[in-house]
């Protein structure tokens, strides 16, 4: 939150197109923080950003985020948990 590189990228990858995501941001708690992508159609490679806000648009507190992300296609569900930290700079 110092304004400079003030992102996460979320970077994907898969051998066929056609896919689609949805991608979730949780506080430590398990409340939903932020929706980066809702039924988001995919290519074979690419990346979303979270910019560190809430669904309001306020900056989300310092802490360890969850990004889930629920990946939709060939008659499949995919689940991908990752942790992150959102930090205030010097």
């Amino acid at each position: 939150m110092d304004g400079i590189r003030d992102v996460l990228f979320i970077k994907y990858r898969f051998r066929s197109p056609g896919l689609k995501a949805r991608i979730l941001v949780f506080d430590p708690r398990g409340r939903l923080v932020r929706e980066i992508a809702s039924r988001q159609l995919l290519g074979t490679k690419g990346f979303f950003i979270w910019d560190g806000t809430d669904r309001q648009g306020s900056k989300a507190g310092t802490g360890m985020y969850m990004v889930l992300a629920e990946i939709y296609g060939e008659g499949k569900k995919q689940v991908f948990r990752k942790t992150c930290v959102l930090s205030r700079g010097r």
